[in-house]
């Protein structure tokens, strides 16, 4: 196997156990426009980034940790750090200043940027988007996920019961959106934007689902197919059992509980 790189004198101690290297390139790669002798950014060890492949650490990026892996072509730039055995590979890129602690991140074309934190997380799938200050834990995106952004200052996070499942293509998670405990979103063409909080083990299925402006829905709800919920709508359940709401179309500013209107109709309103 031929060494891509080398360490350099400069180091930076991360913490009292923990102290990371500059790299050096030994060889050029011409796929991501690094050449010998080029500088790279810090790693802890020769596993955190493989010897095989495109992949690169640069400019000031940290990389450690005891299980932490580069590999791939994935990249790593600007201040960004990855950390606590994460896994980074295929087409990958994390920059900025971004935080990846124990991700498994591997597809084609999923940028990670910004000032996100991702954390405890898996991620399989093309055209993703994570940017802005999002804030991201606990979350599965399975092999199928396509083009799906979550950005500004989303929040997007379970507890450690269960892990948030995301199936589907077309997904936008954006502005300040809130996702918190919510057990699975499927389908496709789903947006959930601007001040939309989703919580308390939501499931979200179907299609063309829509949920913008200062919605809030609280309690299992069981949302699916083509729903659209708009400007200032607030639902909420507590009972311990799913409502199950579908086709409906709830616009306008109205605050009501799920029970309202779950057995009067399971259409639209």
């Amino acid at each position: 196997m031929i060494r891509k790189f080398e360490f350099t004198s400069e180091q930076k101690v991360i913490t009292h156990t923990t102290t990371v290297r500059r790299i050096r390139a030994l060889i050029d790669i011409p796929g991501i426009g690094v050449k010998v002798g080029d500088l790279g950014g810090f790693i802890m060890s020769n596993e955190n980034l493989s010897h095989e492949g495109d992949c690169w650490v640069f400019d000031d990026a940290v990389v450690h940790g005891l299980f932490t892996r580069i590999t791939g072509n994935a990249r790593i730039y600007g201040h960004a750090v990855v950390e606590g055995g994460s896994i980074i590979s295929n087409g990958v890129v994390v920059a900025d200043h971004a935080h990846v602690i124990q991700g498994d991140i591997q597809g084609e074309s999923i940028f990670i940027r910004g000032e996100v934190v991702l954390e405890s997380s898996i991620i399989k799938g093309t055209f993703v988007v994570l940017e802005g200050k999002a804030k991201i834990s606990n979350i599965k995106l399975k092999d199928t996920v396509k083009q799906i952004h979550i950005g500004e200052q989303a929040i997007v996070k379970n507890d450690k019961k269960h892990t948030l499942n995301i199936w589907g293509s077309f997904l936008t998670i954006s502005g300040n959106a809130q996702l918190l405990d919510v057990y699975s979103i499927s389908g496709s063409s789903i947006l959930i934007d601007q001040d939309a909080i989703v919580k308390n083990e939501v499931m979200i299925t179907g299609t063309n689902v829509s949920l913008v402006g200062a919605s809030c829905l609280d309690g299992k709800i069981d949302i699916a197919h083509n729903v659209e919920i708009t400007e200032c709508v607030s639902i909420f359940h507590t009972s311990n059992e799913h409502t199950h709401i579908e086709n409906v179309i709830l616009k306008g500013d109205f605050h009501k509980p799920a029970s309202d209107f779950h057995w009067k109709v399971l259409g639209n309103l």
